[in-house]
């Protein structure tokens, strides 16, 4: 900036040669601009250069004017001033210093591959808007293959400064045997000059990834179906299935864990037994518990398998706890007999009747008794009673109720009697 402080007109005026100062250097690519004007007196000129940085520092430019006094023809000059210096800068360099992915062995659908990648911004100048790339999914070894799953997180670096490194994170899911590694790259922009800024892509390690078993309890059922009686026999069965892509080795089946007020005795243990089934890919297992129904109320079971992959060094699989549904278990039918003439004295050859009298014992909880009858007649040896019959009912059903806790029902029989005296109940 030149200005001309007197009051004469000053001719031809232009900047002298400009000279460097401070460290880096400077290219000079245009200028001045204007070459020279004429300043009349209190006027200012301004006259520009354009440089590109040769090297990094932190250079300056020093410089002054001359021009021709209008009236005197005589030259006038200024003193040499300095300008501030700036900041040279090397370009912002992203590195790609290396790609991560853990674990480093991992099964087909089991858990997820987590790959870090990290970077490093090598130049001086601030990188900008700084973003990871999509990965690349390299099969290093047979037909290994995974997804992706999310990332980069972060989704951007705002702002990455000289020698600062940021790290991206991404998540994949393995979906197919062999062996994969991961690459890849990052963009970002110069902070002072807005050109695009790439990192040369890197590849990662190698995830070995293999044939993942997975088990599951499909059904859980109960035979017979329906209510049970206390002493009867029956069936829990627990399917298996291996839902993965590996054989599951080993295959054992838990103890099952009761739950409810009935009761019940294991009497076997699962068929087949437990630890020595391998289940492929696909295939189902059944495993059967025999029990023996030995208290009344509602009951069930809970239970799971667990086995093994088949790789080196073996990892355990395990299904998930699964359950039957509830069944109800009644006390068996328990019948007691009491029987008592309606007649306390006959004669001979006159018919009377000899009621019998029959409950079911078993309480609120107990099974129904079905068809119950008396079916046999016998009287005293030391009388002789003709047997004419029995009248109604000839067989019943014993259903105990909630309000009673018992079943009661009575059975009529007709007797003659073929001597004289005092005849007791035929039972």
């Amino acid at each position: 900036t030149v200005s001309n402080s007197g009051d004469v007109m000053a001719n031809a005026t232009a900047p002298t040669s400009l000279n460097p100062l401070g460290t880096g250097g400077l290219i000079p690519l245009s200028g001045p601009s204007p070459a020279s004007v004429g300043l009349t007196g209190g006027a200012t000129a301004w006259f520009t250069w354009t440089y590109s940085a040769a090297g990094t520092g932190n250079p300056g430019l020093s410089g002054g004017a001359g021009a021709t006094d209008a009236s005197t023809g005589n030259p006038v000059s200024s003193g040499l001033v300095s300008s501030n210096t700036i900041q040279v800068q090397a370009p912002a360099s992203l590195l790609v210093q290396s790609v991560v992915a853990i674990p480093a062995v991992v099964g087909t659908g089991s858990q997820n591959i987590t790959v870090v990648m990290t970077v490093l911004n090598a130049g001086q100048a601030t990188a900008v808007n700084v973003s990871g790339t999509a990965l690349t999914v390299s099969a290093t070894g047979g037909a290994g293959n995974a997804t992706y799953y999310s990332g980069p997180a972060p989704a951007l670096v705002a702002s990455l400064g000289g020698g600062q490194p940021t790290a991206f994170t991404y998540v994949y899911n393995a979906t197919t045997a062999g062996t994969v590694a991961f690459s890849g790259g990052v963009l970002a922009n110069d902070g002072n000059n807005s050109l695009t800024v790439t990192a040369v892509s890197a590849l990662g390690n190698n995830v070995s990834i293999f044939a993942q078993a997975g088990l599951g309890v499909v059904s859980m059922t109960v035979a017979p179906a329906g209510t049970l009686s206390t002493g009867m026999p029956f069936t829990v069965v627990m399917t298996v299935s291996n839902t993965g892509q590996g054989t599951a080795l080993t295959v054992t089946a838990s103890s099952l864990a009761p739950f409810g007020s009935g009761t019940a005795t294991l009497v076997a243990t699962p068929v087949p037994v437990s630890g020595v089934s391998s289940v492929a890919a696909g295939s189902t297992e059944a495993f059967t518990y025999s029990y023996l129904a030995t208290g009344a109320g509602v009951l069930g079971y809970s239970g799971n398998a667990s086995g093994y992959n088949t790789q080196v060094p073996a990892g355990t699989v395990s299904a998930p706890v699964f359950a039957t549904a509830a069944i109800n278990i009644q006390a068996a039918a328990e019948l007691a007999a009491s029987a008592a003439s309606l007649s306390t004295t006959v004669s001979v050859n006159q018919p009377f009747y000899v009621v019998v009298t029959v409950t079911d014992t078993a309480g609120v909880l107990g099974a129904t008794a079905v068809g119950v009858s008396v079916t046999a007649i016998e009287s005293q040896p030391a009388w002789a009673l003709t047997y004419l019959g029995a009248l109604t009912p000839t067989a019943w059903n014993l259903t105990p109720s909630a309000g009673a806790g018992s079943a009661v029902n009575s059975f009529t029989f007709l007797f003659r009697g073929a001597v004289t005296g005092t005849s007791p109940s035929p039972l």
